[in-house]
C-alpha cells in the first residue's frame, strides 16, 4: 500500500509540475505585455495634445458677395479667406464685415466700384498671399483699412484711380514679394506712403503718372530683386528717395524721362545684375550719383541722350560681364568714369558721339571678349587710350571717324579672332599701329583697310610704309 501510494503521489507531483510549466510563461509574457501596454498607453496620452485646426477659414472665394455672406463671415467668426477676394463692376463701399479677416490666401481684386473710398473694415488685415489689384475706381482716395497690412506675396498694382492723390494707409507694409506696379496714376505726386517698404521681390514699374515727381517715400528699400523701370510721362528728375537701395538684382532702366537731370539719390547703389540702360533722356546732362556702383552682369548702354555732356560715375567699375554701348550722344565729350575699366565680355561699340575727341579713359582696358566698334564719331582725333588692349575675341571696325589720323594706340594689340576693319576715315594717314599685330599674324578672318585717306596693304604695313610719309 504504501509504495502504490508513493507512486500516486509522485504521478500528481509529476503532472502539476508539468501544468505549471505550460502555463507559466504564457502567463508570464502576457504579464510583461500587459504591463508594456499600459505604460505606452499612458506616456501616449501624457505626450499627444489635441491636433489644432488651425484660424476658422472661409474656403470659397468670395466674387461680389452679397451683404448676407458677408455678415455671416463676421457672425461666423472667419478669420482667414482661403480664396479670393473680388469686387468688380460692384456697388460696393463698405467692408466692415470683414473686420476680422487677418489673412487672404488668394487675390485681392477692387476694379471698377465707383463707391468704394479706401478699406477700412480690414483693419485687422496683415497678409496677403496673392495679388492686389486696384483699378478705376473713381472715388477710391486712400488705403485706410491696410494699417496692419505686413507681406503681399505678389504683386500689388494701382491703376487709374483718378480720386487717389496720395499713398496713405500702408505705413505698416514691409515687403512685396514681387512687383510694385503704379500706372496711369495721373493725380500721385508722390511715393510716401511706403515708408516701411524694405523689400521689392521683383520690379518697381512706373508707368505714365504725369505728376510724380520723387521717389521720396521710399527711403526704407534697401534691395529690389528685379528692375527699376519708368517710363512714359513722368516728372522725375533724379533718384532722391532711394538713398538706402544697395541692389538690384534685375536691370536699371532708364529710358525717355522728359525731365531727368541727374542720378542724385544713388550713391549707395553698388550691384546692378542684369542691363543698365540710359536711353534717350533729353535733359540729362551729366551721369553721376552711380559712383558706388562695382559690378555689372548685364549690358551698360548710354544711347540717345541729346544733352549728355559727362559720364561722372563708374569709377569703381572694373569688369562689364556683357556689352558695353556708348552711342548718338551728341554732346558727350568725356569718358573719364571708365579709367579703371579691365574687362569688357560682350562689345564695345562707341558710336556717334559727335563731340569726342579721344578715349583716352579706356587706358586700362586690356581684354574685349568679343567686338569693337568705334564708327561715326566725327571729332575723334585719336585713340591712344587703347595702348593696354591686347585680346579682341570678334571683329574690329574702325569706321566714318572724319578727324582720326593715326591708329597710335593699338600697338599692344596682338589677336583679333575675327575680321580687321579700317572703312572711310576721311583724314587717316597713319596705319602703324598695326604692325605688331600683322607681324605675329594674328588676324583671324578678313582684312578690309579701304576709303581712308592713306588705305595700305599688309605687306605695305610690314615693310615699313605704313604711313604717307612713309614712317
Amino acid at each position: 500500500m504504501n509504495l502504490e501510494f508513493f507512486c500516486v503521489i509522485k504521478q500528481i507531483v509529476m503532472n502539476l509540475k508539468a501544468i505549471y510549466f505550460s502555463w507559466t510563461k504564457p502567463l508570464i509574457l502576457f504579464l510583461v505585455l500587459t504591463l508594456l501596454f499600459s505604460q505606452c498607453k499612458k506616456k501616449t496620452e501624457e505626450t499627444i495634445t489635441p491636433i489644432d485646426p488651425g484660424p476658422k477659414t472661409y474656403t470659397a472665394s468670395l466674387v461680389n458677395p452679397d451683404s448676407l455672406t458677408l455678415k455671416m463671415i463676421f457672425d461666423e467668426n472667419y478669420i482667414v479667406l482661403g480664396e479670393d477676394l473680388i469686387f468688380s463692376y460692384s456697388g460696393i463701399s463698405d467692408l466692415s464685415y470683414l473686420s476680422k479677416i487677418t489673412e487672404i490666401s488668394g487675390d485681392v481684386i477692387i476694379e471698377y466700384c465707383p463707391n468704394l473710398q479706401n478699406f477700412s473694415g480690414l483693419d485687422s488685415l496683415k497678409t496677403i498671399k496673392g495679388d492686389v489689384t486696384l483699378s478705376a475706381n473713381n472715388s477710391f482716395n486712400s488705403f485706410h483699412g491696410f494699417e496692419q497690412l505686413e507681406f503681399i506675396r505678389k504683386d500689388l498694382t494701382i491703376t487709374d484711380n483718378p480720386s487717389l492723390t496720395v499713398i496713405e494707409g500702408l505705413g505698416n507694409l514691409t515687403e512685396i514679394k514681387q512687383s510694385l506696379i503704379i500706372q496711369f496714376q495721373n493725380s500721385i505726386e508722390d511715393l510716401s506712403g511706403f515708408k516701411s517698404l524694405k523689400v521689392l521681390g521683383k520690379s518697381l514699374i512706373l508707368y505714365s503718372n504725369e505728376k510724380i515727381n520723387s521717389f521720396s517715400g521710399l527711403s526704407g528699400l534697401t534691395e529690389i530683386r528685379g528692375t527699376i523701370l519708368v517710363s512714359g510721362d513722368n516728372q522725375f528728375k533724379d533718384f532722391t528717395g532711394l538713398s538706402s537701395l544697395k541692389s538690384i538684382r534685375g536691370g536699371l532702366r532708364i529710358s525717355n524721362y522728359p525731365h531727368l537731370e541727374s542720378f542724385e539719390g544713388l550713391e549707395n547703389l553698388n550691384y546692378i545684375y542684369d542691363d543698365l540702360e540710359i536711353t534717350y533722356n533729353p535733359r540729362l546732362k551729366y551721369i553721376d550719383g552711380l559712383s558706388a556702383v562695382d559690378s555689372l552682369n548685364g549690358r551698360l548702354i548710354i544711347k540717345g541722350n541729346d544733352s549728355l555732356v559727362e559720364i561722372n560715375s563708374f569709377g569703381q567699375l572694373v569688369n562689364i560681364k556683357n556689352d558695353l554701348t556708348i552711342e548718338s550722344n551728341p554732346m558727350l565729350n568725356d569718358l573719364k568714369a571708365f579709367n579703371n575699366l579691365s574687362f569688357v565680355a560682350g562689345k564695345l561699340k562707341i558710336t556717334d558721339n559727335n563731340r569726342l575727341t579721344d578715349i583716352d579713359e579706356f587706358s586700362q582696358l586690356k581684354t574685349i571678349g568679343e567686338g569693337l566698334s568705334i564708327t561715326g564719331n566725327l571729332r575723334l582725333q585719336q585713340i591712344y587710350g587703347l595702348a593696354s588692349l591686347t585680346t579682341l575675341k570678334e571683329k574690329l571696325y574702325l569706321g566714318d571717324n572724319d578727324r582720326l589720323s593715326s591708329l597710335d594706340g593699338l600697338e599692344s594689340l596682338v589677336f583679333i579672332d575675327g575680321d580687321l576693319s579700317i572703312k572711310g576715315n576721311d583724314n587717316l594717314t597713319d596705319l602703324c599701329g598695326l604692325t605688331s599685330i600683322f607681324e605675329l599674324g594674328g588676324v583671324n578672318g578678313l582684312i578690309d583697310i579701304t576709303g581712308n585717306t592713306y588705305n595700305p596693304s599688309v605687306a605695305d604695313v610690314l615693310s615699313g610704309n605704313c604711313s604717307v610719309d612713309g614712317k
